[in-house]
This record gives structure tokens, sequence and C-alpha cells, in this order.
């Protein structure tokens, strides 16, 4: 799961038992960390990787699965 809200798309990848990717654009990139609060990168919003865009991710899994 590639997704750019910790609290939405990676705790929801990470209950589901999927590898979860923080991307650092869009709804994260536009958030402070106060926003966001302490629980971040913590517990089930806690993302197997961060990368800083879609095109990394990309490229991240790629490299995963030796493509």
């Amino acid at each position: 799961m590639i997704g750019d809200t910790p609290q939405a798309d990676i705790a929801g990848a990470n209950r589901a038992g999927w590898k979860s990717i923080l991307v650092e654009t869009g709804n994260y990139q536009s958030r402070t960390a106060s926003e966001y609060g302490s629980h971040v990168l913590k517990g089930d919003t806690n993302p197997d990787y961060i990368v800083k865009n879609v095109d990394e991710a990309i490229d991240l899994i790629m490299d995963i699965e030796k493509i």
C-alpha cells in the first residue's frame, strides 16, 4: 500500500497485514507533525518504508520484487 495519510492509508495497510509505504507528498506534506500529533510514526501508523514521492515508491517496490 502506498499512501500519504498515516492514520488511514498506513494504518489500514498495517491492519490488513500488507507492507506500507508512506510518501512525503500530498496530504502528509501539507500537514505539520503537530497536526498529526505524536502518534505519526508509532503503533499502527508506523510505515514499513518512507519515501519522498510515488516515483520512489515504485522504484522501491521494483527493487523489493527484483523487477
